[in-house]
């Protein structure tokens, strides 16, 4: 099988666009674990606290230690879209307006939920 379309599209991509789709791909490779790891002990801290506090949903999200995890979680979900955004040139409009819409959707319901369960 035939691979060298792979570094067509790369090429193309590199050349118009300035964005390395090597290095989206290890950045979002990267970040996959990160946010499973933050899931975990998130999930993890989660259980200890119902367990040995005997706490409710809305003060086990004031926990300084869970609010830090979810957004380095946000962080790693979005770390890819955020390169592309930075680095990327000649992007066509509905690529900026799709990544924007992505980060701040995210970041709306993320910082809303939280408020939520605080309040």
């Amino acid at each position: 099988m035939d691979f060298s379309f792979f570094e067509k599209y790369r090429d193309l991509a590199l050349n118009t666009y300035h964005v390395d789709p090597v290095i989206f791909l290890i950045i979002y490779i990267v970040s996959v674990p990160i946010c499973y790891y933050c899931l975990f002990v998130i999930s993890k801290k989660i259980w200890k606290l119902k367990e040995t506090h005997k706490l409710a949903g809305k003060t086990i999200i004031k926990n300084k230690k869970i609010i830090n995890l979810l957004i380095i979680y946000q962080g790693a979900l979005l770390a890819p879209y955020l390169y592309v955004l930075i680095w990327g040139d000649n992007l066509p409009w509905w690529v900026w307006f799709l990544l924007l819409s992505v980060i701040l959707f995210s970041s709306y319901f993320f910082f809303l939920r939280i408020r939520k369960q605080n309040a």
